[in-house]
């Protein structure tokens, strides 16, 4: 049933492969062009650049966790499917953690941020907005003119930030 499904949601190999093939060669692009000296592999610092370049901010305990996590070898550096498997993974957990967020301003959980959920969480956050101000920050985000935000429509707006 549905466990063995969650387990495959996290499952590093299936995430790499489930990859668009844009994805990959994105990645791909990135992979190749913080490479030293032609060989096969990056170490955990042209990783850092390789990953600035793509508008994320590693730390150092960040970097070697994900190094870790794809190294088989141990060897600290990694191969090309090494990386697209950990960029999957990267990308899957910032997937979760803007779901968890969604889910903040989803009080009622019904998939939706409404007017009324956004204005709650604004004044909870000290940041009281009028109704006004507040429908056309939902106008701004709303894709499909529901008057509400949708799931999608958040991950386009958390996406376009960066």
């Amino acid at each position: 049933g549905t466990a063995k499904m969650e387990n495959k949601a996290l499952d590093p190999k299936a995430l790499r492969d489930a990859l668009t093939q844009e994805q990959v060669n994105e990645f791909q692009q990135a992979f190749n062009l913080f490479r030293k000296d032609n060989d096969e592999v990056i170490t955990v610092e042209e990783l850092e650049t390789v990953l600035r370049s793509l508008g994320q901010t590693p730390t150092k305990d960040e970097l070697a966790t994900m190094v870790n996590d794809v190294d088989t070898e141990g060897t600290g550096r990694l191969h090309l499917e090494q990386f697209l498997t950990m960029m999957a993974v990267k990308m899957a957990s910032t997937q979760d953690e803007i779901l968890e967020c969604f889910k903040f301003f989803d009080k009622d959980n019904d998939g939706y941020i409404e007017a009324s959920e956004l204005k709650q969480v604004m004044e909870s956050l000290g940041e009281p907005l009028s109704m006004q101000e507040i429908e056309i920050m939902i106008r701004a985000l709303d894709e499909g003119n529901k008057g509400k935000v949708s799931f999608e429509d958040f991950k386009k707006m958390t996406q376009q930030v960066k």
